[in-house]
């Protein structure tokens, strides 16, 4: 087995298959390639029912001379080390393997802390010294939503995340007594305000513009660099650059480099486009939320198509270039905060599109947690910037009496856009999206495809983050896909980890019984449904836990389908959640069912005897509600399920209340 880093493999293996997609991963996000066809990154949004906005030209867009493109691009590979326990099911080459998944762990309980006082993030050139972010601990204050959305396509609202009702955490509204209590921390966060300027300064010629261009590459680096310095300021005149592509359509390579305001209320994509040959002329556009525009220049087959969704994720797309198109397009050279590391012709062939995440306001926190509970031991502590942005964490976690550290997060890392209980999703194409609704803070996934804003039959699954099961293969219209599970971490992921005192190999879980009764899925996220009861287990360590949960069912509740009668793991510092999925048992829901089919009944035979109508006719009426009252209840008494009987009690009540009493009264 090679390595999740080893992208020379993987350029390798998938260039000699041009018609497959695939997806890989850099440490905050994921490249995804179709490989003689299309080059896309991450779309970081909720799925809403509206439709993609309409490509129109504009006169607005400032346009001069251009020396057109080359051809050259690179295998866009992308993997990250993160690795899980969990094992989940997936496909590959669109034939499903099934593996049990009895690991997922949530700290949704965890996200409610943010500073009290609003920190600013400035991004600076990169000459100036980083903006070091520091917080209060009023740790009441609410956490800002951090769902993004866009419009297209159709497809369920997203899921809830479910609060952890045996939690500990003191730093909720309802806990404030105790968390005055906590230690605190002196830790701060220090955010590299321009990492694509830092990037090209600090590697002027192994940056991802200079290794993407045959001609120039040495005055197209520093033209680069002299507009990310001139657009860069303290204030919100200035812009934060988060991504940048080189489009190999043309004899000379062209520069695509995207920008959100300082302002983070400004939520309109501003475009500068570099053409690289001896005049290095500059277009420059703003595309709105909602909109797309097209930007014509001179000696090009396929204009780009920015198009800014809403704010919270982008995309461009080449004109005329599709689908399995054997044609030279784009690579994406620096996404997600970082440089991708793609270059070369190969990764060019068909790209001609791509989606990255326009970057949010969003809060990440750190957490002091005991190892056996994970509860909080110290006051967290939160700070603001935007998703992907590059951190560095400053000061030394607290000392915490009668408990020991035993393990620590990197101190460098970029802030994660995702939240537990939270849905995205991941556009495949122009037509094919991916729905991921976040499980657990190691990446834990729920992923449905959709074509169009339709469901793809068979196409929801569980998904991890190890090589044999961060992925799935499917085909829709002809043209198969392969998703690669590209969420490693949330914004609650920075954890330290302590040992009570003489209690080193302790360890909890807490089980979480949830309500499912009605969801038509058969593969669940704690936010499909409501808890209705908790339990607790105890072990040390290292050790195998196997939780019997027939015994402990709540009354009145069944196992939901396809969900196993134990639950198995292993105790480990990081890992205190499981959930089991129920459903109302059949026999109390044809209770309810019966006596609501008697109540409609009764209600509709006083309907008939307060009637002006005769006898006869009275007691024909009551007949017939009678009959459609007893057929219902056979039919609730042979189903099954619970969607059986709630289907013949909606039925039959239906039947009843259609008996018709004619209105004498005139």
């Amino acid at each position: 087995m090679v390595s999740k880093n080893n992208h020379q493999f993987y350029q390798q293996k998938h260039a000699e298959r041009k018609q497959r997609w695939g997806l890989r991963k850099l440490s905050v996000g994921v490249a995804s390639v179709l490989l003689g066809t299309t080059f896309m990154l991450h779309s970081n949004h909720a799925v809403l029912a509206d439709t993609v906005p309409t490509t129109t030209p504009t006169d607005a867009t400032v346009q001069t001379d251009s020396n057109v493109a080359d051809h050259q691009g690179s295998e866009a590979t992308l993997r990250t080390t993160a690795d899980k326990e969990e094992t989940v099911a997936t496909t590959t080459n669109a034939e499903e393997k099934v593996v049990a998944t009895n690991t997922q762990d949530t700290t949704q309980d965890k996200d409610k802390q943010t500073n009290a006082n609003e920190t600013t993030q400035n991004t600076t050139n990169v000459d100036k010294k980083d903006t070091e972010v520091t917080s209060t601990n009023n740790a009441t204050t609410a956490t800002p939503k951090t769902t993004a959305k866009v419009n297209p396509p159709a497809a369920p609202t997203a899921m809830k995340a479910v609060v952890n009702p045996t939690s500990t955490d003191p730093t909720t509204s309802n806990n404030e007594e105790a968390s005055t209590s906590l230690p605190m921390s002196n830790q701060d966060i220090k955010l590299d305000s321009q990492p694509m300027l830092t990037e090209i300064s600090n590697k002027p010629t192994d940056n991802w513009v200079y290794k993407n261009l045959k001609n120039y590459a040495d005055s197209s680096t520093a033209k680069v660099k002299e507009i990310l310095q001139n657009h860069t300021t303290n204030d919100e005149s200035g812009k934060y650059y988060f991504g940048g592509v080189a489009n190999y359509n043309e004899s000379y390579h062209v520069i695509y480099l995207l920008a959100r305001s300082n302002n983070l209320n400004d939520n309109n994509l501003y475009v500068t486009i570099l053409h690289t040959g001896l005049s290095k002329n500059i277009q420059e556009a703003v595309v709105a939320p909602g909109e797309s525009k097209k930007v014509e220049y001179s000696r090009t087959d396929h204009a780009p198509i920015f198009t800014n969704y809403d704010g919270t994720s982008v995309s461009i797309g080449l004109d005329g270039i599709e689908k399995g198109d054997d044609i030279q397009g784009m690579v994406v050279g620096f996404a997600y905060g970082q440089d991708t590391g793609i270059s070369g012709d190969p990764a060019s062939m068909g790209n001609g599109f791509m989606t990255t995440p326009m970057p949010t306001k969003m809060t990440t926190t750190i957490h002091y947690i005991d190892q056996a509970t994970g509860d909080e031991l110290a006051v967290p502590k939160s700070f603001e910037g935007i998703g992907y942005q590059k951190y560095t964490i400053t000061g030394e976690a607290p000392t915490i009496d009668g408990y020991t550290l035993k393990k620590s997060p990197e101190t460098t890392g970029y802030l994660s856009p995702y939240k537990v209980g939270e849905s995205y999703d991941f556009r495949l194409d122009k037509h094919v999206v991916i729905k991921q609704t976040v499980i657990d803070s190691q990446g834990l996934v729920r992923v449905t495809a959709y074509y169009d804003g339709e469901v793809i039959n068979n196409t929801t699954r569980y998904l991890g983050n190890m090589n044999d099961n961060d992925h799935f293969s499917f085909m829709s219209h002809g043209k198969s896909y392969t998703y690669i599970n590209q969420i490693t971490s949330t914004n609650d992921g920075i954890v330290y980890y302590y040992a009570k005192n003489g209690s080193e190999d302790k360890s909890e879980v807490r089980v979480h019984y949830i309500d499912v009764t009605g969801n038509k899925s058969s593969l669940f996220v704690p936010g499909d449904g409501k808890e209705v009861a908790t339990d607790k287990i105890s072990g040390k360590l290292g050790e195998n836990y196997n939780y019997n949960v027939n015994v402990k069912l709540p009354t009145d509740y069944n196992l939901a389908t396809n969900q196993a009668n134990t639950v198995n793991g292993t105790y480990t510092i990081n890992h205190h959640d499981e959930y089991v999925y129920v459903v109302k048992n059949t026999s109390a829901t044809k209770d309810d069912a019966n006596k609501a089919i008697d109540d409609a009944l009764a209600k509709k035979i006083d309907e008939i005897n307060k009637s002006n109508l005769t006898d006869e006719e009275k007691a024909k009426l009551t007949t017939d509600a009678n009959a459609a009252a007893n057929n219902a209840k056979a039919n609730i008494n042979k189903a099954t399920t619970n969607d059986a009987v709630n289907t013949a009690k909606e039925n039959g009540v239906g039947t009843i209340n259609n008996v018709k009493v004619p209105d004498t009264s005139a």
